[in-house]
């Protein structure tokens, strides 16, 4: 079943975070109740946190697509944006269900509740986790506007260099 995800979710959440990344990576640090906290510190003006889940009798969460929605100017006007954090499925499960598969359920449930142009609904993501750009691409409409530009500044290793 997928669903809003709720705050009672955030232990079911921590180890479907765990049982993905961990296994993909396992320098990554191990997701906590901390961070999952911190995540969703963000909620929506109605208190929920702006998530689905995929929810599997028996075994609990085994997938997520959620945000960290903020506020921004645009357009002369106050909007919703986000920042695209976990997007995962339960390997196992990638395939689950119905063509296409359940990522792209998760998304389109997503999109449908927390998405679109009203001031109420999130007007557009970024940050998107590279591995899901492809099928994001083909099945939930993702475009890319812009590459992501870093501009860095050396720090000087000598405490008595002084800036000019």
């Amino acid at each position: 079943m997928i669903r809003p995800m709720e705050p009672g979710d955030a232990d079911g959440f921590v180890d479907c975070f765990n049982a993905i990344f961990l296994r993909d990576n396992p320098d990554v640090p191990a997701c906590d109740r901390q961070l999952v906290d911190w995540k969703f510190s963000g909620v929506a003006a109605d208190g929920r946190r702006e998530a689905v889940v995929a929810e599997l009798e028996g075994q609990g969460i085994i997938g997520a697509y959620a945000s960290q929605p903020l506020r921004i100017w645009l357009d002369g006007e106050e909007r919703r944006s986000a920042q695209v954090t976990d997007l995962m499925v339960i390997h196992e499960l990638r395939r689950a269900g119905p063509r296409p598969g359940l990522f792209v359920h998760l998304g389109k449930a997503f999109n449908s509740l927390y998405c679109g142009k009203s001031s109420d609904k999130q007007i557009f993501h970024y940050g998107w986790p590279v591995p899901n750009w492809r099928a994001g691409q083909r099945f939930l409409g993702y475009e890319n506007l812009r590459d992501w530009n870093f501009l860095g500044h050396e720090i000087h290793p000598d405490p008595s260099f002084e800036r000019p």
